[in-house]
């Protein structure tokens, strides 16, 4: 997991770009992203390939009726929280930078990266639910890592798409929602998927090496977003079609299936989108990321781009609609410094 030092300082990913993946992704027990007869299967390997994880199978427990366990918690918990009895992710980060203990920093460690990036809340503190399995810092390289953050991101947006439909009327459902988990998980695995080879003389210089997370760039997105998106459409992509799996960082993984119903999983995905409010704030407009500072794509595409689904009409505007707000939580800056020094101790648990 030494990886995760070299995560980039700030990784942004398109606004639409990233709601236009979570529309098409389903499933209620393996994530699948679906667009027309474009199937990706998200496993927890292509997870474990982004973050370097060690490959854990041990699930995480979140709850436990012994009640020394129970204290340990309790005891582990009254170290993060604050004078309002809560743990907010800067606490987390004081109690790992202050631990002289290698037990301590790690433990800390993993709460902090559990908390702010790998399953993020829609508020920014951290689960005590987690430090049952933070308990004996020696089981945490067994942990499922990337198993924890594929079922956390697909709950969660299941969470929001009931919250936003349930709402009763349309004008609440066009009210700004968060939405947590690390989504931006999807957004590099649709990127490494996508084919940029069908562009004549295409400008990608996407670096594929592993770990994804050490080797993607928002420069990366940006290009993505340009030449992968409908333009006749107002806020669809999907246009370029997908590489085989066998030409993508995740080789060792289960198929990509691109041919038209194949069965068992593309017909047993439900289809179904949630699309923006045609007045949104600033921060949604197309082409804007995350960031709402960060320079506008120029809306022009490679001539054979526009040309790869030249039939596809513009879908009518649905009566429901939401906005969604997603938050990509990377920190590890200020203290990186600090961190380094620390490397040896990461590296007891690998």
């Amino acid at each position: 997991m030494e990886a995760l030092l070299h995560m980039p300082k700030k990784l942004k990913i398109p606004m639409n770009l990233l709601e236009w993946i979570d529309q098409h992704m389903f499933g209620t027990k393996e994530p699948c992203f679906k667009h027309k007869n474009k199937v990706i299967k998200i496993t927890k390997d292509m997870v474990d390939k982004i973050f370097d994880f060690p490959g854990g199978t041990e699930p995480f427990v979140f709850s436990s009726d012994d009640p020394q366990v129970k204290a340990e918690v309790t005891e582990l918990r009254n170290k993060y929280i604050d004078h309002r009895n809560k743990m907010p992710i800067n606490k987390i980060e004081e109690v790992m930078l202050s631990d002289e203990t290698e037990d301590g920093f790690i433990r800390s460690f993993t709460f902090y990266f559990l908390s702010s990036i790998l399953c993020p809340a829609s508020y920014c503190f951290g689960n005590t639910k987690f430090l049952y399995s933070l308990r004996d810092v020696s089981a945490i390289p067994s942990l499922d890592f990337g198993q924890l953050a594929l079922d956390f991101t697909r709950e969660e947006s299941e969470r929001h798409f009931e919250m936003i439909m349930n709402r009763p009327s349309v004008e609440e459902m066009n009210k700004s929602s968060y939405i947590g988990g690390c989504l931006p998980i999807w957004g590099i695995i649709y990127l490494d998927f996508v084919d940029f080879d069908v562009i004549d003389n295409h400008q990608s210089t996407v670096d594929y090496s592993l770990p994804r997370i050490c080797h993607v760039k928002t420069e990366d997105f940006k290009y993505l977003a340009l030449v992968d998106r409908n333009y006749e459409s107002r806020k669809n992509y999907g246009v370029l079609p997908l590489r085989d799996i066998s030409h993508t960082p995740y080789a060792n993984v289960g198929p990509v299936n691109n041919a038209p119903d194949a069965a068992g999983v593309i017909n047993s995905i439900p289809y179904v989108e949630v699309k923006n409010a045609n007045s949104v704030p600033e921060a949604l407009h197309e082409n804007t990321s995350i960031d709402s500072k960060s320079p506008h794509i120029i809306s022009e595409i490679p001539s054979s781009t526009a040309q790869v689904e030249a039939d596809l009409k513009p879908k009518p505007e649905p009566h429901l609609k939401s906005e969604v707000f997603f938050v990509l939580c990377v920190f590890f800056s200020s203290y990186l410094s600090v961190l380094l020094i620390e490397v040896s101790c990461l590296l007891s648990f690998l």
